[in-house]
């Protein structure tokens, strides 16, 4: 009794790290409570517990079906932990991809599959990104609010430093294309005129603001 005690409460512990500002908006007792419910019915199959949680925000969202928020929360934590331990891409520079200025279609912009390797793209139906960020400033968390269009947030790893983003519904369906393969030319046409992408020149900003942010990847063997 006292090892299964103990080694639940260790579990506990790794879950309130990787899932903190969750653990905090809970507050700890509440989480702990689910956390050792969680590692009783899901324990850890591989010896490393480095990854271990994956399947918590599910675990809360059964908990809580009614405070969709804590679900968004823990995906979002889960999301920012584990793309630190993404593949080690170099991301494209705006200073790279002026090497096809003058070109009638500048090169990257055919590269298959050009998004960084870390990013994550999540659906979201609340303000689960002001409720995270107002916890990690340790300022007055605000009421959790459900958006009446669609939304998502984008989770990638700039450098050494996770990174999260709001994303409106054609810039979320713009990288969706990306991320299933597509060249940034073929989403173009695939979606210039559609919701998708109404204003052609809103890509534009998003290209810059993209390669200011280390979204893109620089394809090996390419500049």
């Amino acid at each position: 009794g006292i090892y299964h005690n103990a080694y639940r409460a260790r579990l506990a512990e790794v879950l309130a790290e990787s899932f903190s500002k969750t653990n905090l908006y809970m507050g700890s007792d509440a989480f702990n409570n689910d956390a050792i419910a969680f590692a009783v019915c899901q324990p850890p199959m591989a010896r490393s517990l480095s990854l271990y949680g994956a399947n918590f925000p599910a675990h809360l969202a059964a908990l809580y079906p009614d405070n969709p928020e804590l679900r968004e929360l823990a995906q979002l934590d889960w999301d920012l932990r584990t793309c630190f331990d993404g593949p080690d891409v170099a991301a494209l520079t705006a200073e790279a991809a002026q090497a096809g200025a003058g070109k009638p279609v500048a090169p990257w912009l055919k590269w298959q599959a050009p998004l960084h390797p870390s990013v994550v793209l999540r659906a979201i139906g609340t303000n689960v990104t002001q409720i995270w960020r107002a916890i990690d400033a340790d300022e007055e968390v605000p009421e959790v609010h459900l958006h009446t269009k669609s939304k998502s947030v984008a989770v990638w790893r700039k450098g050494l430093q996770p990174h999260f983003q709001t994303l409106d519904s054609d810039q979320a369906t713009f990288l969706r294309c990306l991320q299933s393969g597509q060249s940034i030319e073929e989403a173009v046409d695939a979606l210039a005129g559609s919701d998708g992408l109404p204003d052609p020149q809103r890509l534009g900003s998003w290209l810059q603001a993209w390669l200011a942010d280390g979204l893109l990847r620089l394809q090996s063997g390419k500049a």
